[in-house]
């Protein structure tokens, strides 16, 4: 339980020409969410929100489902793709530690569990009300 508790679990998406909206949404162990806007969100106050616990042991089992910490740390790179998302995904959980960046663009080929993990994190946090993605 108190590896739970100490856990976090982060979603990051900004846009090298401010195409779109750039921000980030944390969520501890315990279900507290942080939304911060970096810029061109809806919502341009940072935001403060709730989920349960079990919801964050959900994301955590899917995280291991689909071998999270084993995927590769980058798929592309944000300057070859100035039109387009840079998303981050990281978990903190024990004492393990992963980041995985990735370009959303179709000439990169991503895992599509990696995401349908990102979409599942915006969809348990409400991320679009305080966003424009759908």
């Amino acid at each position: 339980m108190d590896e739970l508790i100490h856990s976090r679990i982060t979603l990051e998406q900004k846009w090298l020409n401010n195409g779109g909206p750039s921000f980030s949404v944390t969520i501890d162990g315990i279900g507290n969410i942080e939304y911060k806007d970096v810029n061109n969100a809806k919502t341009r106050v940072d935001q403060i929100s709730k989920i349960t616990q079990e919801d964050v042991v959900e994301l955590l089992n899917d995280a291991e489902t689909i071998y999270f910490f084993s995927l590769r740390d980058r798929y592309g790179d944000l300057k070859n793709f100035p039109n387009s998302p840079q998303i981050s995904i990281s978990i903190h959980h024990g004492n393990r530690y992963k980041n995985i960046t990735y370009i959303k663009d179709k000439s990169i080929r991503l895992p599509r569990s990696l995401l349908m993990f990102e979409k599942k994190i915006e969809k348990i946090t409400n991320v679009s009300s305080w966003t424009d993605i759908v």
